[in-house]
């Protein structure tokens, strides 16, 4: 359904009689599409919805397994063997391949350290990160 030229002319001239409105409108708008968008990206990354420590990728760089898994960065670094200053955007795969061995040999490390750090500390790991 296409609006006609006498609709588009009685909405401009709604908008030039009631800027205020118009404004508040407007703002309403945008405030509901920015909070919206932060429930869909709740809702994606809902707690203990495959967040499990299979979900690891070669992909991801060790500062967002960090976060994801809510493990210190450092304590990723230490059992990576590489300097935390060095680890936040190194990919998994990209530190596997510099120590020569198989991106998936890593990951299986690395998860096995993020499970040991989650019961040494007792919390549950829900892959939500600090939200």
């Amino acid at each position: 359904m296409h609006a006609t030229r006498s609709q588009a002319r009685t909405a401009l001239r709604a908008i030039r009689r009631h800027p205020v409105l118009a404004a508040a409108m407007a703002l309403a708008l945008v405030l509901v599409a920015v909070f919206g968008l932060r429930i869909a990206m709740m809702l994606a990354y809902w707690p203990g919805q495959g967040a499990d420590t299979a979900s690891l990728k070669g992909w991801m760089p060790v500062g967002y397994v960090a976060h994801r898994w809510d493990v210190p960065r450092e304590a990723l670094a230490a059992a990576l063997g590489i300097e935390p200053a060095t680890a936040r955007r190194r990919s998994l795969a990209r530190i596997a391949a510099e120590q020569g061995i198989p991106a998936d040999e890593l990951i299986a490390r690395l998860s096995i350290v993020i499970e040991e750090w989650h019961a040494e500390h007792d919390t549950v790991i829900d892959g939500a990160g600090d939200e």
